[in-house]
């Protein structure tokens, strides 16, 4: 009897401690642009606002928290539509003390060249985007 608990006990700990190794793997700090790339993972892919808050500043979080709930598909559709952008690259990052601003470039669904800018900002030891703007370059799009 007392073999099968020891047994079990046993089991439980080394399950446990296999699972670290992937679950550190999952919470490691990322980059400022490993988070912006997680970020627009999550708006693709999003049908709620609050699928966006783990990766929004917490100021962000509390200004979009005190919309009404009929403004907040229209804020949703803005994050879904940065995600739709093709060929965005992250061109620069800079990073000063627990900010970091990105430079990035893509196309819009018209194939018209964007440039972007995203301010991000670490918090608890996480990189969140805090701003984000892109807007076209005046260039026509090539073909």
């Amino acid at each position: 009897m007392k073999t099968a608990r020891f047994t079990r006990l046993m089991l439980a700990i080394l399950v446990t401690f296999a699972a670290v190794p992937t679950w550190a793997a999952q919470t490691a700090a990322r980059t400022p642009t490993e988070a912006y790339l997680a970020y627009r993972r999550a708006a693709a892919e999003a049908k709620m606002l609050s699928e966006m808050y783990p990766h929004i500043s917490a100021a962000w979080k509390k200004n979009l928290q005190s919309l009404s709930k009929d403004r907040q598909p229209r804020f949703l559709e803005s994050f879904t539509a940065s995600s739709k952008q093709q060929d965005m690259k992250i061109t620069k990052e800079s990073i000063t003390g627990s900010t970091c601003v990105l430079e990035g470039t893509a196309k819009n669904a018209s194939g018209f060249p964007l440039k972007g800018k995203v301010t991000m900002v670490k918090e608890g030891g996480e990189w969140k985007v805090d701003e984000e703007g892109w807007g076209t370059t005046g260039d026509a799009p090539q073909k």
